[in-house]
């Protein structure tokens, strides 16, 4: 199924890349305590809800085939909060369940940026939790290399070069250090 509001593909990706990432996370001394094999299968499972709130975005927003207008970019972000009251609402009928907390992690904090010019509330540095800067980072690479309806793909070494560019500003520079040396292993 392919179309601009379910890729299934695209979820695929987004799933695989952050378990590979994750996993060569966990051979660096930086984040060896911090991720474990349950935080490696948590994340592979909650990272494609990363974009859970796009359900609650206009279809004509999401299928939208050119820039979007400075209005249409602020009704997208509410994504973020949308995505993460869902799953507050489904948290609230479970006991501790380390799946619907890393989820609402993710889709909270997934579009926060490193120097905190992200949103949707301008977290930085290391308050944005690990989860999400792992699905931060996949999911921009899996956007720049994949065809868009307004532009074709960038090669992994195209992708690569224009999140350098961002570095520092988007991505925690330990895990995007470690993102470059693993980039030939992403789908």
């Amino acid at each position: 199924r392919e179309n601009a509001r379910y890729d299934e593909k695209h979820m695929e990706r987004i799933q695989e890349n952050c378990k590979t990432l994750a996993l060569a996370m966990q051979l660096s001394p930086l984040f060896e305590s911090k991720i474990s094999d349950t935080f490696v299968e948590t994340i592979e499972l909650a990272a494609p809800l990363c974009d859970l709130g796009n359900v609650a975005i206009p279809t004509d927003i999401l299928q939208k085939q050119s820039v979007l207008s400075d209005c249409e970019v602020e009704v997208m972000k509410k994504h973020t909060e949308v995505g993460a009251k869902i799953l507050e609402d489904i948290k609230k009928n479970c006991t501790y369940n380390d799946f619907i907390d890393m989820s609402i992690e993710i889709v909270r904090f997934h579009h926060e940026n490193w120097d905190g010019t992200g949103y949707p509330n301008g977290v930085k540095g290391d308050d944005i939790p690990l989860s999400a800067q792992i699905v931060s980072m996949v999911s921009t690479f899996c956007a720049l290399t994949e065809k868009r309806t307004y532009r074709v793909a960038f090669t992994k070494e195209e992708a690569l070069q224009i999140m350098e560019q961002d570095a520092t500003i988007k991505f925690n520079p330990a895990i995007f250090e470690i993102y470059k040396k693993i980039v030939r292993q992403l789908h």
